[in-house]
């Protein structure tokens, strides 16, 4: 016979097991109660590949909590996860059931005027606020989006949220007359393939990037990852600040969430503006002609060397504050936080003596001396969706001092440092500087002088375009590999993504 005590404790035991095991079933209840399926439409318009929608394809794998994505593929398809293209491509039709999802993510090109932005399809374009009817003064209750279960559209496509013509309100209409959250776009052109792709890789957090894998917002993770994409850039965001819907997360994955904006709540466009076009200088040696008297001895190609810019991490994290993640992916380190909103417009004086100040206690190198440094803002204003902007309303909320590498005065691509302020201080801080070996001298690659290089006619001929569609056209170091640049054209279009041309061979790459 078992003695009480032997008895005492088994049934002690016993209790402990059973309080085990209810406890392991209402873990695994809760996590099946948690857990939700959402849907996306992948849309490939008129581009030439569909990279990009495969990377934002494969993201959604990694949705959180047990969550999944049911994906609708339009224009191309999954094979052998590689992205092919298919007839039709992606259209009007598709982007009026676009509303059935969660989420839209759009690639093609497009463009804009003062009826709205156009998106490019296979045999022409088609009007975004006429397909969607919010063209007409009946638009809140014409809008094929009204009581849909959209909340973020992302358009990867040129001028989508442009307003040189007064046209974003016809957007801030469709946020106004649907459940959308945020819609992400482009208020000039859109980069191409590859860059689009290296973009939606970066949105969601390659590697260790920040990305809405992370929490992020995605009004911070579109404009830093595309901030990461290079000095010049032209992301814009609409969005609301009720209820924090500025800080609206992509569904499904981790972060705080909010509840919807109150009715009629103020539309926000936040973009990415350079001053007068665009400003660039020696950063700490301002005039001069960077490419005046030293393109006599110019080689076609220079090397990245396997030596970095030397930083001081634990300094970095430390002004900028609580950032989410501080981890080096190849070549790049970012560290952020999600930007703070100021009352009233920035002093840029101020801004650029915190920027200074951060490199000065962050950065032990002399390679900045001889940096060439691009200016932005970051500019918040008020879009009524009868009206347009609210005049009065622009503030600039963020500034961001790009300081890019060269090579004897000739910008190199890619190869830059970017530090983002706000009204709190440093707001972001983006390393992607190599240091750059001195060439190897043949009679393949030795200097070079102008009368060496194609004309920029000719350039412009290899592309099919005429002076009249160019924004800017500058000589730089574009990347061919990870560790090469070549001498080429940079052509910035006004309605079209930037392209080079290899001032030597005449080559698109």
């Amino acid at each position: 016979m078992k003695s009480k005590l032997t008895t005492s404790v088994s049934s002690k035991k016993l209790i402990v097991s059973l309080l085990l095991v209810c406890s392991l079933l209402v873990s695994i209840f809760s996590l099946n109660a948690s857990a939700a399926t959402y849907t996306v439409t992948l849309a490939q318009g008129d581009s030439s590949n569909a990279n990009d929608c495969l990377a934002f394809d494969n993201w959604l794998d990694q949705v959180s909590s047990g969550n999944n994505y049911v994906r609708t593929r339009v224009g191309w398809t999954k094979v052998n996860n590689t992205a092919q293209l298919v007839t039709p491509r992606a259209g009007a039709t598709d982007l009026i059931n676009a509303k059935n999802r969660n989420v839209l993510y759009w690639s093609s090109h497009g463009s804009s005027n003062a009826n709205g932005p156009s998106l490019r399809v296979d045999n022409g374009a088609f009007n975004v606020a006429q397909t969607l009817g919010v063209s007409g003064s009946n638009w809140q209750t014409n809008s094929e989006w009204r009581n849909s279960t959209i909340t973020v559209a992302m358009f990867a496509a040129c001028k989508t949220l442009d307003n040189t013509h007064g046209q974003v309100k016809f957007m801030a209409r469709l946020l106004r007359a649907s459940n959308l959250r945020v819609i992400t776009g482009y208020h000039e052109a859109a980069p191409q393939s590859p860059y689009d792709k290296n973009i939606v890789d970066a949105f969601f957090g390659s590697g260790s990037h920040i990305g809405v894998t992370d929490g992020e917002s995605i009004r911070s993770s579109w404009k830093l990852s595309n901030e990461w994409h290079n000095t010049q850039t032209a992301w814009a965001v609409l969005c609301y600040q009720s209820n924090n819907n500025q800080f609206y997360r992509m569904p499904g994955f981790p972060g705080l969430t909010y509840n919807a904006p109150a009715a009629n709540s103020t539309v926000y466009r936040y973009w990415s503006q350079y001053p007068n076009g665009q400003i660039i200088n020696p950063a700490f040696a301002q005039g001069g002609d960077m490419q005046g008297d030293n393109t006599s001895s110019l080689p076609f190609v220079i090397y990245a060397s396997n030596t970095g810019l030397p930083v001081d991490n634990a300094t970095v994290i430390n002004l900028v504050g609580d950032s989410v993640k501080a981890t080096t992916v190849s070549d790049s380190t970012i560290f952020s936080r999600e930007m703070v909103d100021a009352d009233v417009s920035l002093d840029p004086i101020r801004q650029f003596q915190i920027a200074n100040d951060f490199i000065a206690n962050t950065i032990r190198s002399e390679s900045l001396a001889s940096a060439i440094l691009t200016e932005s803002a970051v500019i918040r204003e008020e879009i009524d969706p009868e009206f347009g902007l609210v005049a009065g309303t622009e503030t600039v909320v963020g500034m961001t001092y790009a300081y890019s590498n060269q090579y004897n005065g000739i910008r190199i691509v890619g190869n830059f440092i970017k530090v983002g302020t706000d009204v709190e201080g440093i707001e972001f801080f983006i390393n992607r500087w190599k240091d750059v070996e001195a060439p190897v001298v043949s009679t393949r690659n030795s200097s070079v002088g102008l009368s060496a290089l194609i004309t920029q006619e000719s350039a412009l001929s290899e592309l099919g375009a005429s002076f009249d569609e160019v924004k800017s056209m500058e000589l730089v170091y574009a990347p061919v590999s990870d560790n090469m640049y070549r001498l080429c054209y940079e052509i910035m279009f006004f309605d079209a993504p930037t392209q080079y041309v290899d001032s030597e061979t005449g080559k698109i790459i």
